[in-house]
């Protein structure tokens, strides 16, 4: 199993944000049910991140400090948005020849998360996993509002775009009746 805590903010100190911080105890309490999983973190630099360490060494450091073992956690320190993590995990998870993947984000995230995996995933692999929001109703109007835009925008193109390449969604395998 393949277990992939969505990124989010830390300030220039490297302190997580709530919502990553939820996020990562999501992802370690996977964990703790299947220790034999490994645990890819991801994010680098952009506007959730002004410290001098990657998004990701500070989540992998959160976890450590949690009890994870350091080989069950495997970072990429390149990314800056959801579709560039699904990718980065599709890529991580072929190379690996993982089947299973679970896929931790805020509840705000979830529905674009679940779509944007889609897209480089066969649905059938995908847990989904949705964590408390952790912020005020105020503070969530805009986060909502950029989610529901992401989604306009990936129904407006016909998929994601990364790389200069568009990625359709991916269709449910369906068994052949007899």
């Amino acid at each position: 199993m393949l277990i992939i805590p969505m990124g989010h903010k830390n300030d220039e100190n490297g302190v997580l944000s709530k919502m990553f911080e939820l996020r990562l105890q999501g992802a370690l309490q996977e964990y703790r049910k299947n220790p034999d999983a490994k645990i890819l973190v991801q994010g680098g630099f952009g506007h959730f991140n002004q410290s001098s360490h990657s998004s990701a060494h500070h989540a992998s450091e959160y976890l450590i400090r949690q009890g994870v073992q350091e080989l069950a956690i495997f970072a990429n320190h390149d990314t800056t948005s959801t579709v560039e993590e699904a990718l980065s995990a599709h890529r991580f998870a072929q190379t690996h020849r993982e089947q299973s993947i679970c896929v931790v984000t805020s509840h705000c995230h979830l529905e674009r998360t679940q779509v944007v995996f889609e897209h480089f995933f066969n649905p059938e692999q995908l847990r989904f996993v949705g964590t408390t929001d952790s912020i005020s109703p105020d503070e969530l109007i805009p986060i909502v509002q950029h989610e529901k835009a992401g989604l306009k925008l990936i129904r407006d193109q016909g998929g994601v775009i990364l790389e200069g390449r568009l990625f359709t969604r991916r269709k449910r395998k369906t068994k052949k009746a007899k």
